[in-house]
């Protein structure tokens, strides 16, 4: 779902595949070759819960790890 501001505020689990290939990560993710900003573990689609946009069509993620979210979420101002 796009906002305004042409963000997108959640996404479905049966969705997940098309925004990642519509960004050109899923192939990537699949193959094992992204891993969480926080802690390293490898991201698959079943472990995604952030994604974080950065410059030139970049991006961070960050894995469903209780104790990333919060680190993420305390430290996003530092970590952006």
């Amino acid at each position: 779902m796009k906002t305004k501001s042409n963000k997108i505020a959640a996404v479905f689990k049966e969705e997940l595949g098309n925004l990642l290939s519509s960004l050109g990560e899923l192939e990537s993710i699949k193959a094992g070759e992204r891993s969480c900003y926080i802690c390293s573990k490898t991201i698959t689609p079943d472990n995604l819960q952030l994604i974080v946009p950065k410059a030139n069509n970049k991006f961070q993620y960050v894995c469903n790890d209780t104790s990333c979210i919060a680190a993420y979420n305390q430290n996003k101002s530092k970590l952006a």
